[in-house]
């Protein structure tokens, strides 16, 4: 497997960003915080997504600051096909969340969503995201993890990456399987017991025999229960027939006493008929002197001017006599229909008169409004012009506010334009140009950078050649090698003593210098920043200088533009003024008017108002002859009432006579006895049928019971039949799950062990290939992935007590025999990953970085195509076969790839 290109859009620090992959060694190199292993992170994040984050990371930390989404797309190829691998990460309100995966394979896609996609990735490189750290990724300070881990942590990574986990994990499936079975064995063993002794239960009881002897019982039951329904069925109808003789006496006693309270109810409502007539005779009497005084009235009335009208209706008449008609009654109507007329003329005259008043009250309120209100504005323009005037004194003191700012503000830009006059020199002084600050700023700041990195690596040579010289010079103390036991004066490390110190000496110096020129420019770059901040804060000075000339020439038009509104408010106040005077005149005018038709107004409401009593009078007469007609009419149909009653009453007492001839004592009481003596038997009956009837019940309960323990017996049975079948099947299960536990057990163990000599084996070949020179003689590592180093003069060593270069290379050297295993027996050919190495070179010396070459190139035979380092080490940067540069922008902090020896160099400053 080989990555290709890697395209990197806002995550981290890098926003536009494409990196191509060389086959082979690729190192990644540049200034610290330049984003090398950011790279790498975007790489492993490409595969995994966000599995390949770090515990404590989002997936909102990875998209650059500012920004609301990330894209990184991988190409790879792998088994001779190209496939291409996006993932895509979005800002949401809830948080960020991976929006897009797709994998694609020579251009289809093959997987799509996160989930698909991290699947296919594992299933292609046989590894899920924490088995590609531990064997192929080795992070920053990760370097010694696997001999760093416990043993149980370290046999856990291995058996991950050579599958054994596997087997683990279907062994703990057929113990759990096991376990569960022997557990709903177990159950269903108790569960065949409990069915045993049921079963014996219901067989104790006899059930058949019980069930014969209570079926018996229940046939003898029932053929009493009809016999009894017989016999009663038999009495009731002989009760029924003396019932019916006795019934018809009871009517007609009833309808005797019917008649005698009929009778007596017609003479009551015929003595009362006979009371109402003589009362309608006193209404017709009362009706009749009550019409005659309300004639006089309406013959006074009709003397009135207002009220003048014909009185031919009111001609007199006998009001208890005959000639009492509708003749009479219409000529009162004649006189309230020109009664009605006169009323309707004077309301009319009164809404006009009304309305009169209403509309002079309206002219009244609409011109002592308009006076108020122009009264009023007379006033608000009056005290308007007082606070403008008042505005007017606030602008003045403006004006002198800002005459005063001025002054000072021509004193400060006096006092910067002599400053940054200062800075300029200096930068001259320097050889910069000082026109543009902020360039000459940005080139300091990188040509520090830079010989940082310059004084950092030269430090590093420093300090290897430093241990170089003390191990020679322990070497020399010791006057024989503690290996070997021959001089050291022919050794090369004492040899090259003289010419180490010699170097030792070149690069103290370089690093002086580098260190002068590094402090040089830091002081032109402060210089150039200071100058850029007081050259803006000249600008900021002049602006707010100007902006206080336009605020003072600003004040002074408005104080004109205040006194020309001034005036127009005198204007207009006084203008006000005298239209609320004439408004208020109109007001008083309107009120007299008011009053004159007010006036008018109750005029018409009198005469309104006597016309109206008027026909209350003729309403009140025609009513009293209309009660006299009725109470004449309702006197004759009394007296047809009371001789319809005597009739009535005639009719009741011949036929109360009849019905009293019929009645005979002798018979009804002989049908009285009979009702009793057959409704006792009945009685009787009742209650041998409701003890017969409990009886049968009991017994058909008792059947009933018996019938479903009858049944329950069988299902019983039925039950036992399948509890045992199951419980044997579950007896095979439990055994076959035991022995397949067993296998993967024994299976897992055969290839631990043949994984550990192999792997042993492995690591003593590479390790031979490292240390070949050195005191050591091997590594012996046993089923516990326990390691122990073995040196040549027979004592053993725990890893852990290495030095640090030596535990780099010994992690290292592991690493390789593991990928050798996984290529060899495992993974199969073609299926490796890239070995992604970050600053494996931090703890090792100029002669352990020799070896890590040599590592990457047991890796190179192993089948890994490629390999990438992030490394400050020169040596392995010119052995590599492809190179990435990575720099950064000190005013974005955004990092981007530069081709070698292309990145910001400012080389020395230009003469002054």
């Amino acid at each position: 497997m080989q990555f290709s290109e890697i395209a990197i859009t806002n995550f981290r620090c890098f926003s536009d960003t494409e990196v191509r992959f060389e086959d082979g060694v690729v190192a990644i190199h540049g200034s610290n915080g330049a984003g090398k292993s950011s790279l790498l992170e975007a790489v492993f994040f490409a595969l995994y997504g966000s599995n390949a984050l770090p515990t404590g990371v989002t997936l909102g930390d990875v998209i650059t600051t500012g920004e609301d989404e990330a894209e990184v797309v991988l190409d790879f190829h792998h088994n001779d096909s190209r496939y291409k691998l996006t993932r895509e990460i979005r800002r949401r309100s809830s948080g960020a969340s991976n929006t897009k995966s797709v994998l694609r394979a020579d251009g289809p896609v093959v997987a799509d969503g996160s989930r698909e996609v991290n699947g296919y990735i594992s299933d292609l490189l046989h590894m899920d995201a924490d088995a590609f750290v531990n064997c192929a990724y080795i992070r920053q300070g990760g370097v010694t993890k696997l001999i760093n881990a416990t043993p149980s942590e370290r046999q856990a990574m291995i058996d991950e990456l050579l599958q054994l986990g596997t087997l683990e994990e279907y062994r703990e499936r057929a113990s759990k399987a096991r376990i569960g079975t022997g557990r709903v064995r177990d159950s269903q063993d108790g569960a065949v017991d409990s069915l045993d002794d049921q079963i014996e239960s219901k067989e104790d009881q006899n059930l058949k025999a019980r069930r014969d002897v209570v079926t018996t019982e229940l046939g003898r039951i029932t053929d009493g229960i009809d016999d009894v329904a017989e016999r009663r069925e038999s009495t009731v109808k002989a009760r029924d027939e003396a019932q019916e003789v006795v019934d018809a006496h009871e009517e007609r006693l009833n309808r005797i006493n019917d008649i005698k309270n009929e009778a007596e109810s017609h003479v009551g409502e015929m003595q009362a008929a006979a009371d109402s007539r003589g009362d309608h005779l006193d209404t017709v009497r009362e009706q009749g002197a009550q019409a005659g005084t309300l004639r006089d009235r309406l013959r006074r009335a009709t003397q009135a001017d207002e009220s003048t009208l014909p009185t031919d209706g009111l001609a007199s008449f006998d009001l208890l006599g005959d000639d009492a008609d509708a003749e009479e009654a219409a000529g009162v109507h004649f006189d309230r229909d020109a009664v009605q007329e006169r009323i309707e003329s004077a309301e009319a005259s009164e809404d006009e008169a009304a309305d009169a008043v209403s509309a002079a009250n309206d002219r009244q309120r609409a011109a002592g409004e308009a006076a108020t209100a122009h009264e009023g504005n007379a006033i608000n323009a009056a005290e308007n012009a007082a606070s403008k005037r008042e505005r007017i004194d606030e602008y003045r003191d403006r004006i002198d506010d800002h005459g005063a700012t001025i002054g000072t503000l021509d004193d400060e830009i006096a006092a910067k334009e002599n400053t940054i006059s200062e800075l300029e020199a200096q930068l001259r002084e320097y050889g910069y140009e000082p026109d543009d600050a902020d360039a000459v700023r940005e080139t300091a700041t990188n040509r520090t950078l830079t010989l940082n990195d310059r004084m950092q690596t030269v430090q590093t040579d420093i300090g290897a050649a430093q241990g170089q010289i003390r191990q020679a010079e322990s070497l020399q103390e010791e006057d024989r090698c503690p290996e070997c036991g021959q001089p050291v004066d022919e050794s090369p490390h004492v040899t090259t003593l003289d010419d180490e110190r010699l170097a030792v000496e070149r690069l103290q110096a370089k690093n002086q210098r580098l260190e002068d020129e590094r402090d040089e420019t830091k002081e032109v770059a402060e210089t150039a920043r200071e100058l850029a901040s007081e050259r803006d804060a000249l600008a900021d000075l002049k602006d707010d200088r100007e902006t206080a000339r336009d605020d003072r020439d600003a004040a002074r038009e408005k104080i004109d533009d205040l006194e020309d509104e001034i005036e127009s408010l005198h204007e207009r106040s006084i203008s006000e003024y005298r239209i609320s005077q004439e408004k208020q005149e109109e007001a008083a005018e309107a009120d007299a008017d008011a009053e004159a038709r007010e006036k008018e107004r109750q005029q018409t409401r009198t005469r309104a108002s006597n016309l109206r009593t008027l026909d209350t009078t003729l309403s009140t007469l025609a009513s009293n002859i209309s009660g006299i007609e009725d109470a004449t009419r309702r006197r004759a149909d009394l007296t047809d009432e009371i001789a319809d009653h005597r009739e009535e009453i005639h009719a009741l007492a011949r036929e109360r006579a009849e019905l009293e001839s019929e009645a005979g004592d002798e018979a009804v009481e002989q049908a009285r006895t009979a009702v009793e003596r057959h409704q006792g038997r009945i009685n009787r009956f009742d209650r041998w049928d409701d003890d017969l009837t409990e009886m049968r019940d009991k017994r058909q309960q008792t059947l009933g019971e018996i019938n479903g323990s009858i049944a329950e017996l069988k299902d019983l049975r039925e039950r036992q039949d399948e509890a045992v079948e199951r419980a044997d099947r579950l007896d095979d299960f439990y055994a076959e799950m035991e022995a397949l536990e067993a296998m993967y057990e024994e299976v897992r163990s055969d290839l631990r062990q043949q994984n550990i000599d192999h792997l042993q084996r492995i690591l003593n070949d590479i390790f031979d290939e490292l240390y070949r020179n050195d005191a050591y003689a091997g590594i012996e590592l046993d089923r516990n992935y326990e390691f122990t180093v073995h040196e040549k003069n027979g004592e053993t060593l725990d890893p852990s007590q290495l030095s640090g270069g030596e535990k780099v290379l010994f992690n290292l050297a592991l690493r390789c025999a593991i990928y050798k295993l996984l290529a060899r027996g495992v993974r199969g050919e073609g299926s490796m990953p890239p070995l992604i190495l970050d600053e494996p070179t931090a703890h090792l010396d100029t002669g352990h970085v020799s070896r890590l070459s040599r590592v990457v190139d047991i890796m190179r035979d192993l089948g890994v195509s490629q390999t990438i380092i992030v490394s400050h080490d020169d040596e392995i940067v010119d052995g590599a076969d492809g190179e990435i540069h990575l720099t950064q922008d000190a005013t974005t902090n955004r990092s981007s790839v530069s081709t070698p020896d292309a990145g910001p160099d400012l080389g020395a400053p230009p003469a002054p």
